[in-house]
């Protein structure tokens, strides 16, 4: 079995203040962040769970209610071998006044089983669909 892995860049930066200067160390990590694994990432609670959550977290964007639009729009992240989320971003949107909306519900979400390869948590990619229905606004 081959799995797929991107390297992964974050700064961490720490500040000193002495007196009147200030010291400012920075420091690079590198991650692993895999495209391909064994087992997926799964949301703590299944998918039920996630279903319900974004639902609860999403807020159908007023000018999408006057105007009468639906839409969806997908979400990419990363799962953390710890099980949090982080590196959020749009990778389709059928309208952009969703995607504000869209990225807010998701990052509300709670913690992740992570993914994992030969039974260890590794890094990982997810994508989640967040789809907008008038049906499905309280009126």
């Amino acid at each position: 079995l081959e799995f797929r892995r991107v390297l992964f860049r974050s700064t961490e930066t720490e500040v000193e203040i002495k007196k009147d200067t200030a010291i400012i160390e920075v420091k690079k990590a590198t991650a692993t962040i895999y495209t391909k694994v064994e087992k997926m990432a799964e949301y703590i609670g299944g998918k039920e769970a996630l279903v319900r959550d974004i639902k609860n977290n999403l807020i159908y964007p007023q000018k999408a209610k006057e105007e009468m639009i639906e839409g969806r729009v997908i979400i990419k992240f990363v799962v953390k071998k710890d099980g949090s989320t982080c590196c959020y971003s749009v990778v389709r949107s059928s309208d952009s006044v969703f995607e504000q909306a869209a990225l807010q519900a998701v990052t509300k979400l709670g913690r992740w089983e992570p993914a994992k390869i030969n039974g260890k948590s590794v890094n990982s990619y997810f994508m989640l669909p967040v789809t907008f229905r008038l049906k499905d606004v309280v009126r």
